[in-house]
């Protein structure tokens, strides 16, 4: 995901991923939930593009 531009913090939260920052993890409690979205859009359109490379 990170090849596709996407900042790492966002990559953690998409795969639920905890922090090992105790400190960030305990201020930094944003959802994120329309950057997540947009990643997981992002990432969507990059898996159909390499399955119509391989269907082609």
């Amino acid at each position: 995901m990170q090849e596709l531009g996407i900042m790492p913090h966002i990559i953690k939260k998409c795969l639920n991923q905890k922090t090992e920052d105790k400190i960030m993890e305990t201020y930094q409690r944003a959802a994120l939930i329309h950057e997540q979205k947009a990643a997981f859009e992002k990432l969507g359109q990059y898996l159909m593009l390499l399955k119509q490379r391989k269907d082609d």
